[in-house]
């Protein structure tokens, strides 16, 4: 599967202990970086904004490398 049909595809982001619920929206490549844009689902934004508020961290989950479709 190719990222472009990934597009508008639900996924899963497990953070630290929170399960947020997303969606790919876009992405762009350039050389060896991928930088892929996930739209948070509503019921999951107040879970997303207490995550950033708590971390002091630039990366939130630095091990994170896939995401469940």
């Amino acid at each position: 599967m190719c990222l472009l049909d990934m597009l508008n595809k639900d996924v899963l982001l497990d953070i630290k202990t929170v399960t947020i619920n997303g969606s790919i929206g876009w992405y762009t490549i350039e050389d060896d970086q991928y930088c892929i844009g996930i739209s948070i689902h509503k019921r999951h934004i107040t879970a997303w904004k207490r995550l950033r508020s708590e971390s002091t961290d630039v990366v939130i989950n630095t091990g994170m490398n896939h995401a469940q479709i």
